[in-house]
């Protein structure tokens, strides 16, 4: 079939899936814990399958931890910010909305919170702080239009709340591509 020349090593094949399934887990238990009406959640499998016995518990103790294991764990923190984009699938000609909402599991704390986002060259295409109070439960943090005209290829959105006695309180990161629009006629 050719998949031995996309992937000729298998460990890098299963350390790429469980990456896949460590950010589909991060981003599915962010969304949970953004939405007002959801009160619990269980995350079942923390390895690409639902085989929990033989797969999920060899992650749970394997070293080093792999981002399955890794992604998991940081959406699960008590204080969380959580990026999006919206529409997901961005067109350089449309723009996109970059959204942060902020999850508070404990007492309000009060900072900045810096948003940037990053081509893959490293060039910092949009920089902002605000700030912010990080009340107790769900809040939106940071709304945001970004002008996408003169975007082509992949950008991270970086966002990072540091608490005014400048400790770290979370961080985040999200990946967007931003295409031309082409219709079919």
């Amino acid at each position: 079939s050719g998949f031995d020349k996309i992937y000729p090593d298998l460990s890098q094949f299963c350390l790429d899936q469980q990456i896949i399934h460590g950010t589909a887990n991060r981003r599915m238990i962010e969304a949970v814990r953004c939405n007002p009406h959801v009160k619990g959640y269980c995350i079942h499998a923390l390895t690409a399958g639902d085989w929990i016995m033989g797969a999920g518990l060899l992650d749970l103790f394997r070293n080093p931890k792999t981002y399955a294991y890794e992604g998991t764990k940081a959406a699960n923190q008590p204080r969380i910010v959580s990026i999006r984009v919206r529409p997901r699938n961005v067109y350089a000609q449309r723009g996109t909305k970059i959204e942060v909402t902020g999850v508070n599991d404990q007492d309000a704390v009060t900072g900045n919170l810096h948003v940037k986002v990053v081509a893959d060259d490293g060039e910092i295409v949009f920089t902002k702080s605000v700030r912010i109070d990080l009340t107790s439960g769900i809040t939106p943090l940071f709304s945001q239009l970004l002008d996408t005209a003169a975007l082509r290829g992949t950008y991270r959105i970086q966002a990072d709340f540091i608490a005014d006695d400048g400790s770290p309180i979370t961080e985040n990161a999200y990946s967007f591509r931003s295409e031309e629009h082409t219709s079919e006629l």
